[in-house]
């Protein structure tokens, strides 16, 4: 034992020299080289993955709030959403004739709310979460993104699901199901 505690310091020793020099090393070039300009260039698909952020969150959020029966953290995210429709950010966002039906999803997800039916309020979040990723108008700009956003409302059901009083393992099987084909 005494052996391993022994040979465990002088390990750490070599290990801490080892840093220090190669830090020393690294400040030693760092005085030697100038100063450059750094130029930064917007890149196009910044503005997409802020729309895709606007579209999505407010109902990530909720999600995560009705699984921990937050209210005033749906409440929140609620008047997140109504802001949204207010400045038609789902109408920039989403493919034509989108809203129309997103406005009904909303309009159910308040109602599970207002009965503070939250197992359904997580339901109707994740399946609205899921309906804007799949007519975000800008999907086919950012496939990698749209796939991992299909697997976070994967994750979001499942979640939903083993959050019931009666698990529906049919519907958990039919949810992987239906996403599995996104990433073959």
């Amino acid at each position: 034992m005494k052996k391993a505690t022994v040979l465990l310091v002088v390990f750490l020793a070599i290990i801490s020299q080892a840093c220090t020099q190669q830090k020393a090393k690294k400040e030693k070039v760092t005085q030697n080289v100038t100063p450059q300009k750094e130029v930064i260039k917007s890149n196009p698909t910044d503005a997409i993955f802020k729309s895709l952020d606007q579209t999505l969150s407010p109902f990530e959020d909720l999600t995560e709030f009705a699984l921990s029966k937050d209210d005033k953290g749906i409440e929140k995210s609620l008047n997140k959403i109504e802001n949204a429709l207010k400045n038609n950010i789902f109408k920039q966002n989403l493919k034509s004739g989108s809203v129309e039906e997103l406005s009904k999803k909303i309009a159910k997800l308040k109602q599970d709310y207002a009965t503070k039916d939250y197992a359904n309020t997580v339901l109707t979040s994740a399946e609205i979460f899921n309906y804007n990723v799949s007519n975000f108008k800008d999907a086919d700009k950012i496939a990698n993104q749209i796939k991992i956003e299909h697997l976070d409302y994967l994750g979001f059901k499942i979640l939903a699901l083993i959050d019931q009083k009666n698990i529906n393992w049919n519907e958990i099987e039919k949810t992987t199901t239906n996403i599995e084909p996104i990433w073959k």
